[in-house]
C-alpha cells in the first residue's frame, strides 16, 4: 500500500452480527475532501475496490468499501431467512448512519451499482456523486422467473431444498486455492447465456479470493452464503426502475464494459439518465470486472470525472 494511503479494517454492528468493511484514507492530517461508500457486486466482496479505494484516498478522500451480508467477512443472515436485494438498501443506510455522513458519493459495481442507484434515488439529498460500473439498473437475480407465481414457488421451494442440503452438512470444499480460483473464474449462467466466456483475469480473481476464501478441513471454501444464489422472491417493477432513473440529478457516471451483461432494458435506462445534465456514459473494452482487471484505465476515467464535476464542468471527458 502506498505510504500516503492508510487502509484499515472497520466494522458496523447490526442486529444479526456485523457488516465488515475496509476504509482507505489519506495518511496525512489534511482535511478530507470527499467521502465515498463503495458497494460490490453479486457474490464478490470489498476487495472489488482493491485498486480504486487507494486512488480515492490519494485524491484526499475517505472511501469505505463494505462486504454485503453473507459475503467476505460480514456475518451471514440467521438460519431460516432469505436474502432480498431490496433489503440491502437498509444495510447501506445502517452503515451511513453509523458513519454519521451527511453528504457523500456512491460507487457500485454490478448488483452494487443497482443498489447505489436505488439508494441515490431514495435519499437524493445525501448523495453528491453516483458512479455505476457495468450496470444501469437493480438487476434481477439469475434464474429468477419473471412471472409472479412461478417466482414465488421457485424461491420458496429453493430455500427449503437449500436448508436440507446445508443441514445435512453440505459445504463445497476445494482441495487447493488454484481449484477455487478456477471455479471463481467460471462465468455465472446469466453471463454464459449472453456469450460471455470469462469475467476475471487470474490476478483479479486472486485479489477477490484474499477476502473471499477461507481455509477449512480438507481444503478451502468460499466466504459467501450459498443462499445468495436462490432465485429472488421480490423484484422491482421495471416501471419503478425507469422512474428512479429520472430522479438522479447529481453528477452521474456509468462505465459500460464491452463484454459485460447486455439487454434491451439495460440500454433503455440511458434515455432516463440522459435527462440529467450531469450524466456521462463511457464505453470501454473489457470484461464485466474491468475495474479490477484493468484498474488504471478505469480509475483514470472515474477520477477525471470526479475532478471535472467538482470543478463544475460539463460531463465530457
Amino acid at each position: 500500500m502506498d505510504s500516503v494511503v492508510k487502509r484499515s479494517e472497520v466494522e458496523f454492528p447490526v442486529p444479526w452480527g456485523r457488516i465488515a468493511a475496509q476504509q482507505w484514507e489519506p495518511n496525512t492530517a489534511k482535511k478530507v475532501e470527499q467521502q465515498w461508500l463503495l458497494v460490490h457486486g453479486w457474490l464478490d466482496n470489498s476487495n472489488s475496490w482493491y485498486f480504486l479505494g487507494p486512488e480515492l484516498a490519494k485524491r484526499g478522500d475517505i472511501a469505505v468499501g463494505i462486504d454485503l451480508p453473507g459475503n467476505g467477512l460480514s456475518t451471514f443472515l440467521p438460519d431460516g431467512l432469505m436474502y432480498h436485494d431490496l433489503e440491502l438498501i437498509g444495510v447501506i443506510q445502517r452503515v451511513v448512519k453509523q458513519l454519521g455522513w451527511k453528504r457523500f458519493g456512491l460507487i457500485g459495481h454490478s448488483l452494487g451499482g443497482g443498489l447505489v442507484l436505488t439508494y441515490a434515488a431514495t435519499f437524493p439529498e445525501l448523495i453528491s456523486h453516483l458512479v455505476m460500473l457495468d450496470i444501469t439498473y437493480l438487476p434481477v437475480r439469475p434464474l429468477t422467473p419473471m412471472n409472479f407465481q412461478p417466482r414465488v414457488r421457485q424461491a420458496v421451494e429453493s430455500i427449503l431444498i437449500m436448508e436440507e442440503k446445508l443441514n445435512s452438512g453440505y459445504k463445497k470444499v476445494f482441495k487447493t486455492r488454484a481449484e477455487a480460483r478456477e471455479r471463481l473464474m467460471k462465468p455465472p449462467v446469466y453471463l454464459e447465456e449472453h456469450g460471455v466466456k470469462e469475467t476475471y483475469t487470474v490476478e483479479a480473481a486472486d485479489i477477490l479470493l484474499q477476502r473471499g476464501l477461507e481455509e477449512v478441513d480438507g481444503g478451502f471454501s468460499f466466504r459467501r452464503d450459498i443462499r445468495h444464489v436462490i432465485p429472488s422472491l421480490y423484484m422491482i417493477d421495471f416501471y419503478d426502475q425507469r422512474d428512479q432513473g429520472k430522479l438522479i440529478r447529481c453528477p452521474h457516471l456509468v462505465i459500460e464494459a464491452s463484454k459485460g451483461p447486455k439487454s434491451g432494458f439495460a440500454h433503455s435506462m440511458y434515455e432516463y439518465f440522459e435527462q440529467n445534465p450531469g450524466f456521462l456514459r463511457v464505453d470501454v473494452e473489457g470484461l464485466h470486472h474491468v475495474h479490477i482487471n484493468d484498474p488504471h484505465r478505469i480509475n483514470k476515467i472515474i477520477i477525471d470525472f470526479l475532478d471535472r464535476s467538482s470543478n463544475g464542468l460539463s460531463s465530457h471527458l
